[in-house]
């Protein structure tokens, strides 16, 4: 039972952090990642159709990533592909064992199932340099004012230069037992949830508390667990305007960065990646298929929309929200469906207004359902199906 709750667990970091769309808000280092929010000014409030599309050799293993015009994207096969994100022609590919990525000012940073992360020049492929972490990577690496910070099935978080994949720190988790009707099981693996300017934030699994790292000190500042005992860190956790939001079992939680203390609490469904902050507004999408936006001073609701069954955070770019899902989905919950959602199987696209909830437009696949979050760029949307096809939607 617990190897199958942090299997969930692993799933939803995936598609969420890995925290958290493909493309990633400005941040200090201007990245962005597999699984996170857009970074271009522009965007598709309106759908003039298919710009192309491309069936790739294997089906993706994590969200696309847009970076000074390429379109990057980690396949099954362990390969990294760079496409021009304009054409869709492929620039070139290699394999390195990939599943997920970071882009920033040029370079590539891979998430490699060997339990190494590569840095490559994004134009030619060529390493720069490669960094092997002790253990299995459990997450999508994060990365913050020129460090990446990543962890392991082994117990260690890693702090590694981004320019010269040097090693600046480590440190390693508390062992923790936890205990069911299967007998006692020492938990110990580094589940990397978010991070700021200040902290790095992680759990160990099904049953353990959020931990805040200062990335300054390299010590635990505090350590947050549920207030009801039965209930459970759930999905992926974001961090930003000095608050950490925590998605568990039965709600969403707003924590001072600072302390750890609690704000405020509100019930909700399992949500689907990281929840997103735009200005004093949290976005977050339930697996059930309802969309939320609400006041993240006060965890007040300010609207909700209905979907057929999200499967990723949403994305966000000059005031639309953008999500993905498919019937897939919605089987797994149950949803509430929305009339402006297509009926039938396969997978759809949807775009909302951030300020009132309302559907601007949504595209529909029927062959298959989506997996990972859109990435948004220039008056374009890419996003990629199960199947392994790749859209370009203007």
């Amino acid at each position: 039972m617990l190897s199958r709750h942090n299997a969930i667990i692993r799933l939803f970091l995936a598609v969420g952090l890995l925290m958290l769309c493909g493309c990633r808000g400005k941040t200090q280092d201007d990245a962005t990642a597999s699984g996170t929010t857009p970074v271009a000014r522009s965007g598709v409030p309106r759908l003039n159709g298919t710009k192309w599309t491309i069936t790739l050799p294997k089906p993706a293993n994590a969200a696309p990533v847009l970076s000074e015009g390429l379109l990057f994207l980690t396949t099954e096969d362990g390969n990294l592909h760079a496409f021009d994100g304009e054409t869709g022609a492929e620039r070139w590919s290699h394999n390195v064992h990939g599943k997920g990525l970071i882009a920033a000012e040029g370079a590539i940073y891979v998430a490699g199932t060997d339990g190494a992360i590569r840095a490559l020049e994004g134009r030619t492929a060529a390493e720069k340099w490669r960094f092997r972490t002790r253990g299995a990577l459990t997450s999508l690496p994060i990365l913050r004012n020129g460090v990446i910070y990543a962890g392991t099935a082994a117990g260690r978080l890693h702090a590694i230069d981004s320019l010269t994949g040097a090693e600046k720190w480590f440190v390693e988790s508390e062992p923790d037992i936890f205990a069911n009707h299967f007998g006692p099981k020492v938990l110990y693996e580094i589940l990397l949830a978010s991070a700021d300017q200040n902290a790095v934030y992680y759990w160990s699994g099904f049953g353990q508390p959020l931990i805040a790292v200062d990335s300054a000190t390299h010590q635990r500042r505090w350590k947050y667990s549920p207030t009801n005992s039965a209930n459970n860190i759930s999905a992926a956790v974001s961090a930003a305007g000095g608050r950490v939001f925590v998605p568990t079992m039965e709600d969403l939680v707003s924590l001072d960065a600072a302390t750890g203390q609690e704000r405020w609490s509100i019930p909700a469904g399992f949500i689907s990646g990281a929840p997103l902050l735009v200005g004093e507004t949290l976005y977050y999408a339930e697996l059930g298929g309802a969309l939320h936006a609400i006041d993240a001073a006060k965890g007040k609701e300010q609207w909700r929309a209905f979907g057929k069954g999200f499967v990723s955070a949403p994305a966000f770019l000059d005031g639309v929200l953008y999500v993905v899902g498919g019937a897939e989905s919605s089987t797994i919950l149950g949803s509430v469906q929305s009339p402006d959602v297509p009926a039938s199987g396969g997978g759809w696209v949807m775009a909302v207004d951030s300020k009132t909830g309302r559907t601007l437009w949504t595209y529909e696949v029927k062959e298959s359902s989506f997996q990972f979050a859109p990435c948004v760029g220039p008056s374009t949307l890419y996003a990629v199906t199960k199947t392994g096809v790749l859209l370009a939607l203007r």
